[in-house]
Order: structure tokens, then sequence, then C-alpha cells
């Protein structure tokens, strides 16, 4: 079987389809003090370097006038990470609050730099293995 391969001096045109942009960055959102009500573990879907020790963590959370980030649990060992984050609804809050999710933020520090653990998720049991990038 042979092949044969033409060269031109022609430019190629660059194939159809969409043209991806970059991911806007997520809003951060901090552990609030407000009292919350319906406070439960959510699971989140990666973690970024920030720095030797931080982390930003992504998770799908409502709209900040309705939901509230209510803590983080960090468990670290020699051997990895577990991050844990808890939301809630504003305590008192009757008004409707459209379950539309959006990807946001939390920064978090550990006690010693990451290095080469993982980090599970919390909030699932057993606690699962995420994507950490950077």
């Amino acid at each position: 079987m042979a092949l044969a391969l033409a060269c031109t001096n022609e430019p190629t045109a660059a194939p159809p389809g969409p043209t991806l942009s970059p991911e806007p960055e997520a809003p951060l959102r901090v552990v609030s003090t407000e009292p919350a009500e319906g406070v439960a573990a959510v699971t989140w879907r990666e973690a970024r370097r920030v720095g030797p020790e931080t982390l930003d963590v992504l998770y799908v959370g409502g709209k900040p006038e309705c939901d509230l980030l209510v803590n983080v649990r960090i468990a670290e060992s020699s051997e990895n990470v577990t991050l844990t984050l808890f939301t809630g609804r504003r305590a008192g809050d009757r008004a409707a609050c459209a379950p539309v999710g959006q990807t946001v933020r939390t920064r978090v520090t550990l006690r010693a730099p990451l290095g080469d653990r993982p980090v599970l998720d919390g909030a699932v049991s057993p606690p699962e293995r995420r994507e950490v990038r950077g």
C-alpha cells in the first residue's frame, strides 16, 4: 500500500466546530456566620492548587441570596486530605429560590503542603478521590 502526500502553499481552513473559550473563574464563597437551615454536606467536583497549602474547591451552589456555605471540614493525614463542605439556606428565608445551581468556589488552607497526597470528598461514604489541578 502506498501513501502519497501533497504539499501546497495554499492555507488550509480550520475544521468546523465551536470555538472554546477559557472557563471563567467561579465566584468565591466564604464560610458564613449567618444562621442557616437545612444544613447538609455537599459533594464537590475538583480542587485547584493556589499555593503549596492552599486550594480552591469548586462545587455547585445556589444563588448567593439563598445559599450559604456553612462550614468546611478539613481532615489531614500523611496519606490524604479529606474536605467536606456544608451548605444550607438562610434561616427564616421562605422566599422561593429557584434550584438553579452555579459553580462556585471556596478557598481552603491546609496545615501542611499538599504535596502528592490525594484529596478526598468527605460528603460521600466512603470518601471519594477528586481531581486536583495545577
